[in-house]
């Protein structure tokens, strides 16, 4: 390995030094990871730190969002009740929880990963 000259070809200013040594670090391989929030992958830039406040919030509105959908569909008696789901009581009314792939899409899609993550597992196991 022999240097290459370059001061015949091209002038540096004199605040500039040249390093003859490497100085670029190695790129770092980053793979993503499964977000158990949406059941996605994510590279960890992508993700934003979330507080329990704000985990807790989104519940009560998907309840909410729930509690406003039963009392219409309760009217109509088109209430779709499936075995896997739980019902749980909340001031004199009961919800099914889990919720529906369709409230939690209608409700952002978020929130519920882990379930499609314990769905393949119980697809893989049987």
């Amino acid at each position: 390995n022999q240097l290459v000259n370059i001061n015949s070809i091209l002038q540096i200013p004199s605040n500039i030094i040249l390093n003859p040594l490497k100085s670029i670090d190695k790129p770092v391989v980053k793979y993503p990871s499964n977000c158990l929030s949406c059941n996605n992958s994510h590279y960890d830039e992508e993700r934003y730190p979330i507080t329990y406040k704000i985990i807790i919030k989104h519940y009560e509105h998907v309840i909410q969002f729930m509690k406003e959908l039963y009392n219409i569909q309760s009217k109509n008696n088109e209430l779709d009740i499936q075995s896997n789901q739980r019902v749980i009581s909340h001031l004199n009314q009961q919800l099914l929880w889990p919720p529906t792939d369709e409230i939690i899409e209608i409700t952002g899609g978020i929130g519920f990963g882990c379930l499609k993550i314990i769905k393949t597992s119980n697809d893989n196991i049987s």
